[in-house]
């Protein structure tokens, strides 16, 4: 499912996140895991979506929301 690129700065690169499939793939190698709060609710949001209980949109905001939280939100400009 895609949605608006997240661009994220990780590991001195910049990243761009644009589907569920790829949000999963961040998290999973993410390497606090999904044990903190913001990332735990990122993989719910992520879940809910793949399931149509919530819309892609809202999955991408709690991943933006993960991303601010982390600190890894890049500059696109």
């Amino acid at each position: 499912m895609e949605f608006d690129i997240v661009w994220i700065a990780f590991d001195g690169r910049t990243i761009a996140i644009s589907s569920i499939d790829e949000a999963w793939t961040f998290l999973s190698e993410w390497p606090g895991g999904l044990h903190t709060e913001m990332a735990h609710l990122a993989g719910i949001a992520l879940t809910r979506a793949e399931a149509g209980q919530i819309s892609t949109a809202e999955a991408r905001q709690a991943f933006l929301d993960f991303c601010l939280d982390a600190d890894i939100l890049a500059a696109t400009a």
